[in-house]
């Protein structure tokens, strides 16, 4: 829910932003103007002349200086907006005090599941405010902690950080339209905390920062460690209830102080504006926005009114100990050129006690220490459950300088494992190094670092079969079967064929086809990796609808893909092809599907679903793809790469089959390959109202968006056959793979492939090209992450792009570099292999160190020839956040790593440096 309401701040801020625009440049010039000491410069169009009097006495001027006569205000602001870096050295002292009463909100669920990050600070001895959007009920409230000194050292060494609940029984006010919700501390919070910390106080009067003056911010972004924007930043415009600026915010400063340059509480900050690009996704953030203290409190006020007396003196308290100018400080000074000299010097009373009982409520008994919850936003799940399990090795991928050394090592080895060539004709020596039977996670990587202390060996990478969420939904995702309402992507979902129909699939069957062209995907070919399928009345209307001779079943070890769990592989199918006319509308019904069964069912358990797969049984289904002619490749699961995968992907790619692979579920920004791989088309999914899917991966790499949440698919109960509804990014996979058989069928595949094999360009990046110029805008995402939504109609109608406009925009160097799981005879750094696996590792690496017992500085030594293994482990622990025993370091803010599964190389490394 978090994500929606920032989404909805965001968009309201961006209307803002653009309605203010005329205005908001107008004063930015007058503003240059003045510090230019330009005559046109008009300070009645730079701010209110009733804030300039209240920002004036508040720097300790004298009202009666200030008379509208244009010369006194012109000088005074000048002054005041004067371009001096130069601040008094108490600026940092008063600054560092300020910053111990801003906290990390832990937003969870009733259910006590993490559903993001926020940041709130003190306002009173008991009070801490926020945005409404953070904390938007009493409930929030009643499951969320604030966590303070969550603060990186300037050595990189964190401090100890200090958990407390919060108590909306006691005060919980908020306001939806200002954004801003303001809860007690729980009784632990007692007055000796109170007293250390601080406090930020409220002034009700406006005026505190003028436009053109300098703003500092405190904030955790994304969650992350507390930081500063340190007055590189100006407040641009006054616009209602709120102020535009340009300070430095990322995604998790919803609810920070915004501070003018004497540290008073200015605005709290709730919004960032972003500029986007022609899919409506967001390329970077150009300004920010936060509400106004003097609006919030006076909406507090009225609010207040109609509560108890007690409620009202926690409120009160905000408001004592307010700064005033020191006594027999200066005044102003008129000088004879008409210019006014401004004392800066302001005594600020910070942190101090409360005076007198009438100030605060009754001293507050301390309670027993919380004990804090453990940091789970390491890539976590929304739900804590574990996203890849029950890892087994399939083979050692080995790359040798000659066929003989291979005999030998393979010799060597004894009868433990066997040998079989990767692919003889196109990588003749490339070799899978299979065991005879099971091997523990520890052997199988021991064996990997023996093998790459050969020299003999160019290449050594372990590949595994895992069982990973497959599809299905988790009840934190915002649904109404758990928040009790429906949605409106819920209402939508409602009918069957939503999902065919938000692609716009009907308008694509109706286009007229050029010469050459057909419609509805007829004569396209699609390979269909997955769990196999099960007979059902959706995929049988046609008797060519499925090629079971041409497919293999990799998991059985037979010819017939047909397999009673293969109830995945039915449903992805059906969304793709299906002819029924029945319950579920196939995207390209005249295809002819290749079923390839490469996954089997995962273990029992509560959705999502989990299969259990293999990169080496894909290997072999997309190899087994291009021997048989296939024109598209489908592929709805996925894992970690190696190098022999990303050779025949890369393979495919030359031989213009379009790759299409799903991003990956409840990963985060951890995206799974093939789908990284920059040969596929890389897809996220949304819900029936153009949202985000909640349970979809995103990141940079993410190519196109598609129907994912409560799709409907061909499925059972209890052994019948019907039409269910499921979600994951399985489903915006396969109909985009539908789409894409559209395509090639409505201009001829082979007309394609003469227009553009002479001129180096592959089919996918035609495709890709394409796409790009047709999708619909993003779904709205205030962290990014998700591409334009498929829009088949408009995809056949848009004109094919000029083939040298491809090859500049998708060269085979910028399509290939950088995105392998790196490996080599001694193994990736783990620099290299965090940074290939996902997005913004940083606090991914000290993370790592600390639930290892190291510093980040040791960190790569302890992982020196182990980087991909290290990150391996770092997976594996996504979603591990309860406490840990046994064999299991359990650290706070770390991943739970499992030490039982290291290498003996690891472990040694670790003991070394622990």
């Amino acid at each position: 829910m978090i994500n929606q309401r920032l989404v909805e701040q965001t968009r309201r801020a961006e209307i803002r932003y653009q309605q203010d625009r005329a205005s908001r440049e107008t004063r930015k010039q007058h503003v240059k103007d003045l510090r230019r000491k330009r005559k046109k410069a008009d300070c009645s169009l730079i701010d209110d002349h009733g804030r300039i009097i209240a920002r004036a006495q508040m720097l300790g001027i004298d009202p009666a200086d200030l008379a509208p006569g244009e010369t006194t205000e012109r000088r005074m602001l000048e002054r005041i907006l004067a371009e001096d870096d130069l601040l008094s050295a108490d600026f940092l002292r008063v600054g560092a005090r300020m910053s111990t009463c801003v906290g990390r909100i832990h937003i969870r669920d009733r259910h006590r599941r993490r559903a993001g990050f926020g940041t709130g600070f003190m306002i009173s001895p008991r009070l801490m405010m926020t945005n409404h959007h953070v904390l938007e009920s009493p409930a929030d409230g009643a499951n969320s902690t604030i966590e303070f000194d969550f603060v990186e050292g300037l050595l990189d060494s964190v401090q100890t950080s200090h958990f407390f609940t919060l108590d909306p029984a006691t005060f919980f006010l908020t306001s939806p339209g200002l954004d801003y919700t303001i809860v007690a501390l729980s009784a632990d919070y007692d007055a000796a905390e109170a007293q250390h910390r601080g406090w930020m106080h409220l002034i009700e009067e406006s005026g505190k920062v003028l436009v053109g003056e300098r703003l500092n911010i405190l904030q955790h972004p994304q969650g992350g460690t507390q930081k500063v924007g340190l007055r590189r930043n100006e407040l641009e415009s006054v616009y209602g209830d709120y102020l535009i600026y340009s300070t430095d915010t990322e995604p998790g400063s919803s609810g920070s102080p915004v501070c003018n340059d004497q540290w008073l509480l200015a605005a709290l900050h709730h919004a960032s504006v972003p500029e986007r690009d022609e899919q409506d996704r967001i390329v970077r953030w150009v300004a920010n926005e936060g509400v106004r203290i003097s609006r919030i409190v006076a909406d507090a006020r009225a609010r207040l009114q109609r509560t108890t007396e007690s409620t009202n003196a926690l409120f009160d308290a905000a408001f004592t100990n307010l700064p005033r100018q020191a006594s027999g400080a200066p005044g102003p000074t008129l000088r004879s050129d008409g210019s006014v000299e401004i004392p800066l010097r302001l005594t600020l009373q910070v942190n101090a006690g409360v005076a007198g009982p009438s100030a605060t409520p009754d001293p507050i008994a301390a309670a027993p220490p919380v004990e804090p919850p453990a940091r789970d936003e390491f890539l976590d799940p929304p739900d804590g459950l574990p996203v890849f399990e029950n890892p087994q090795l399939e083979c050692i991928v080995v790359r040798v300088a000659e066929k003989a050394a291979f005999d030998s090592i393979l010799e060597e080895l004894q009868e433990q494992w066997k040998g079989e060539a990767v692919d003889e004709e196109h990588s003749p020596l490339d070799y899978d190094l299979l065991p005879r039977g099971e091997i523990t996670v520890t052997d199988a990587w021991n064996v990997v670092h023996k093998l790459r202390s050969d020299d003999r060996l160019i290449i050594a990478e372990p590949s595994w079969e895992i069982e990973s969420p497959i599809e299905g939904t988790r009840p934190s995702e915002g649904h109404a079967e758990f928040f009790g309402f429906k949605t409106a992507a819920d209402r939508a979902a409602k009918k069957k064929h939503w999902a065919p129909d938000l692609l716009r699939v009907e308008n694509a069957w109706q286009l007229a086809p050029p010469p050459g062209g057909k419609t509805r995907g007829e004569g396209i070919l699609i390979a269909h990796p997955d769990s196999g399928y099960t007979r059902h009345y959706e995929l049988w209307e046609r008797p060519d609808a499925i090629d079971i001779g041409s497919g293999f079943d990799y998991v059985g070890g037979d010819a017939d893909a047909l397999d009673v769990d293969g109830f995945h592989g039915t449903g992805t199918a059906s969304v793709l092809m299906s002819a029924s006319g029945r319950d579920i509308l196939g995207v390209a019904p005249g295809v002819t599907l290749v079923p390839i069964r490469v996954a089997q069912k995962g273990r029992l358990r509560p959705a999502p679903v989990l299969l259990r797969s293999g990169m080496r049984r894909l290997r072999k289904a997309i190899k087994l793809a291009i021997e048989n002619n296939c024109h598209v490749i489908s592929i709805s699961l996925g894992w970690l790469g190696d190098s022999a995968l990303h050779d025949v992907i890369e393979r495919a790619w030359n031989e213009n089959l379009i790759i299409v692979a799903a991003a990956g579920n409840y990963t985060g920004r951890l995206i799974v390959w093939p789908a990284k791989y920059r040969e596929c088309i890389c897809m996220a999914g949304c819900d029936a109202a153009r949202g985000i899917w909640e349970g979809s991966a995103r990141g940079r790499r993410i190519d196109f968006t598609g129907p994912a949440q409560d799709v409907w698919k061909a499925g059972f109960d209890d052994g019948d056959a019907i039409a269910v509804q499921s979600s994951g990014t399985s489903f915006a996979t396969a109909m985009t793979a539908g789409v894409a058989a559209l395509w090639l069928a409505f201009h001829g595949r082979g007309n394609l492939i003469t227009k553009y094999r002479p001129h180096g360009v592959r089919l996918t990046e035609v495709f890709r090209k394409v796409i790009e110029r047709s999708a619909d805008p993003a779904p709205p995402s205030l962290f990014g992450g998700f591409g334009g939504i498929i829009n088949a109609g408009r995809a056949l109608r848009t004109q094919l792009p000029d083939p040298a406009e491809v090859r500049k925009d998708f060269s085979q160097e910028a399509m290939t570099a950088g995105i392998d799981m790196p490996a080599g005879p001694r193994g990736p750094s783990l620099t290299a292999a965090l940074e290939t696996l996902g997005e913004n590792f940083t606090e991914g690496r000290r993370r790592l160190a600390d639930s290892l017992g190291v510093t980040e500085e040791e960190l790569e030594a302890v992982a020196e020839g182990c980087g991909d293994e290290l990150a391996f482990h770092a997976i594996l622990a996504m979603g591990r956040t309860s406490k840990a025993t046994g064999g299991a370091i359990e650290s706070m803010g770390a991943p739970v790593l499992e030490l039982s599964q290291m290498s003996d190389r690891l472990q040694s490394q670790l003991k070394e440096r622990s």
